[in-house]
């Protein structure tokens, strides 16, 4: 499993490079494509015509299942970052504790 925070906190290309290809190399073929993509943060391949479509009520609701979070919780520390992507490790990390 990737560990993003990990990834995201390192200063060194070499190890960057290094916790990439690690990941990577314990996946099956067929899933590295896919992997990569979410990676680069571009999920699906430009000729695909299809979007993702996932509202923030839906990404609300699954925060709130995955971390027991109320609503007024989840909507202070979006507003606290205003990245839902921060706001979710955020959430993911509290739950954890």
């Amino acid at each position: 499993m990737l560990n993003s925070e990990k990834l995201e906190n390192l200063s060194s290309r070499n190890e960057m490079v290094d916790l990439v290809s690690n990941f990577l190399r314990e996946l099956n073929e067929s899933e590295i494509e896919p992997a990569v993509r979410l990676i680069i943060g571009i999920p699906l391949t430009r000729t695909d015509s299809r979007t993702l479509d996932v509202s923030f009520v839906t990404i609300m609701k699954s925060m709130k299942k995955h971390t027991n979070a109320s609503d007024d919780h989840i909507l202070q520390v979006f507003n606290k970052f205003g990245d839902i992507g921060t706001s979710i490790r955020t959430l993911l990390d509290e739950a954890q504790r």
